[in-house]
């Protein structure tokens, strides 16, 4: 935000969706197909889905050449306690793989510490298309393979309709949206 030093920008995470007028929030970041009662939104990046790996695993372990060879790696699992996520086994059945989850892998609730083990070599992640293009592109993570899982669902910057934004808020939100139009990312749509 160099272009605005003067604006006091404060970032919150949290596990659960949170009514952001009750909350004293401007902006929100959520999950879904673009529709929530109360809320204005736009499109920021939709779901894309990818199998990801550390430089260092793809080459102690071969990359693998199909999905299917997948389904023996070791698999770190995002599991969530509040939001519903895509799993292994949805990734795998959009590739008309069997899979069956035994509960066996490396299994975390948190994106960023899965990001961090999968860089350390623990084994294979879904990587958000997104979040790791970045970490792709510095070399810290590889895509295995080019096999990309688009869901029905997007990633949508939210803020409330029953109250005006700040002019600060409008400020950061048409931030965002022109950074996202300028991505290779799909442009926002209003929803």
């Amino acid at each position: 935000m160099s272009l605005y030093p003067d604006l006091d920008l404060r970032l919150q995470t949290t596990d659960k969706e949170l009514d952001l007028t009750h909350e004293g929030i401007s902006l929100g970041v959520r999950r879904g197909k673009g529709k929530w009662a109360g809320y204005d939104g736009a499109l920021i990046a939709q779901e894309k889905l990818i199998a990801i790996a550390s430089p260092a695993w793809i080459a102690a372990n071969n990359a693998p050449t199909d999905p299917t060879a997948l389904v023996k790696a070791p698999l770190i699992t995002l599991e969530e306690p509040f939001r519903a996520r895509p799993s292994w086994r949805d990734w795998f059945a959009h590739f008309d793989v069997d899979y069956r989850d035994t509960g066996a892998g490396l299994r975390l609730n948190d994106y960023a510490l899965v990001l961090q083990a999968t860089m350390a070599g623990e084994g294979v992640a879904m990587g958000y298309a997104h979040v790791t293009a970045g970490l792709i592109e510095q070399g810290l993570l590889s895509p295995l393979g080019n096999w990309e899982y688009t869901t029905d669902q997007g990633y949508h910057l939210v803020w409330s309709n029953r109250s005006e934004l700040s002019a600060n808020a409008v400020i950061v939100r048409d931030w965002i949206l022109d950074a996202v139009r300028h991505t290779s990312l799909k442009a926002p749509a209003r929803s």
